[in-house]
């Protein structure tokens, strides 16, 4: 669910970013929904036990896509490459088989 919210096109998920995590970040302020509260409440355990699915890297971006909610940025952008180095920043995924990406927090 949170990497579907985070990361879909569909109709849901763009009203839910926007209302919710303008900016990529949660809001720390209340706003008035019948969903929020509960999903503010549980965020922590859905982050926790959420996964990506990347599937065959077709819309994967290795170095621009911000693949840590903690860190602000892609790896480019921390980096801080210019954009004539990205434009020459390629990596691929193995198309054999899908892949998960599976995200763990240390306790």
């Amino acid at each position: 669910m949170t990497s579907g919210i985070m990361t879909k096109d569909s109709e849901w998920a763009t009203f839910i970013r926007a209302r919710f995590f303008p900016n990529n970040s949660m809001i720390a302020y209340y706003r008035s929904s019948s969903i929020w509260p509960c999903l503010k409440h549980n965020w922590s355990i859905i982050a926790l036990h959420s996964s990506w699915l990347i599937g065959d890297g077709k819309y994967i971006n290795f170095w621009n896509d911000r693949w840590c909610h903690s860190i602000d940025g892609s790896i480019t952008d921390l980096l801080r490459l210019d954009q004539n180095t990205r434009l020459l920043l390629k990596a691929k995924l193995p198309t054999s088989s899908q892949m998960t990406l599976r995200v763990f927090q240390a306790t």
